[in-house]
């Protein structure tokens, strides 16, 4: 086991080395332009229309968004094992030198890492932007960046069993309308889990099956100190629960796809 070490290491500085050309572009789209651009439509604009004067609304509804960005990123990710399962099969080449469940938690944490650093700026972008229109008195910035990393990893593990479980490339426009958006948009984008469960309680308690959920309630509660969202320490275990419960479905589809020993 411990000759694996070295090996899985490898694989994530050479995972690291191979977005090197195109951190610029990341860093430009997802740590700047994306960050100011839901501030300014988001955080600004639409909750001007909607609320007012009334800052902590305004911030409910702007913290959401960064789910859009999370999932995006360890999408884009992680979709590179697909087309290499459909061409070149690097991965077979991986699997040799280490065991293939390795391999995909390499991938799972390469893809968590740089989700969660590609993040990093959103609220101090948009902090910079909105000033006191984006409420963070009481924030607990640790609690925020831990709730940040765990939901990059559950989105990162979930991704990947995506990846494993579709079986080709071309069907994956339709995965995203009719799967990914619904997930998002039932994981608290626009609407507190609380909110809906007053509106319908049967619905409020359905979607606590969706993982994205504890991702933007506990940056809400971390952020803005509010009883009624779910409590960050909650949020942070359920994520880590879906982040192994997605780890090991991705182990298990992967094996019946490469059919490996």
């Amino acid at each position: 086991m411990h000759k694996n070490i070295p090996i899985f290491f490898q694989f994530l500085a050479r995972d690291f080395y191979t977005y090197k050309s195109r951190a610029f572009t990341y860093i430009i789209n997802y740590c700047l332009i994306y960050p100011a651009l839901f501030a300014i439509s988001i955080g600004y604009i639409q909750s001007n229309v909607l609320f007012g004067a009334n800052t902590t609304q305004s911030s409910t509804l702007f913290i959401g968004h960064i789910l859009t960005i999370m999932l995006v990123v360890a999408n884009i990710l992680n979709i590179g094992l697909l087309f290499d399962l459909e061409n070149n099969r690097f991965i077979d080449y991986q699997i040799m030198l280490l065991p293939p469940r390795l391999v995909l938690f390499e991938r799972i944490i390469f893809a968590s890492l740089f989700t969660f650093l590609i993040t990093l700026p959103f609220f101090p972008v948009a902090k910079l932007i909105l000033g006191d229109s984006f409420t963070t008195n009481n924030a607990s910035w640790l609690m925020t960046y831990l709730i940040l990393y765990v939901g990059s990893l559950c989105c990162a593990a979930y991704t990947l069993f995506v990846v494993c479980t579709i079986k080709s490339s071309r069907t994956l426009r339709s995965f995203w309308m009719r799967i990914n958006f619904s997930l998002i948009t039932f994981g608290g984008l626009f609407i507190p889990w609380m909110v809906t469960k007053k509106f319908s309680s049967i619905l409020g308690y359905l979607i606590l099956l969706n993982p994205l959920l504890y991702i933007t309630e506990g940056l809400r509660s971390a952020i803005l100190n509010d009883p009624q969202y779910i409590q960050a320490p909650i949020c942070i275990a359920a994520l880590l629960v879906f982040s192994i419960f997605f780890t090991l479905l991705a182990w298990h589809y992967f094996k019946k796809r490469v059919d490996h020993i």
